[in-house]
């Protein structure tokens, strides 16, 4: 038997998986200088802004890694 794994959401992530549900792909940027964040958290790794916007992401891109959870 095959089960799917759910998401454990914070406050931080939570907007990720509600636009993923949406069909959409959305990354978290910093509001003030604009960097992405990725894991999305609080505080801007770059400025430490506590601003921050969600990004619509075209969905291209290049995967660097990949896990299989077990």
């Amino acid at each position: 038997m095959i089960r799917m794994l759910t998401p454990v959401t914070d406050e931080d992530g939570a907007p990720f998986w509600e636009y993923a549900a949406q069909g959409e792909l959305r990354v978290q940027s910093c509001a003030d200088c604009g960097e992405l964040r990725f894991p999305p958290r609080p505080c801007c790794p770059h400025c430490q802004s506590f601003a921050s916007e969600w990004r619509l992401m075209s969905g291209r891109g290049r995967i660097w890694s990949y896990v299989f959870p077990h």
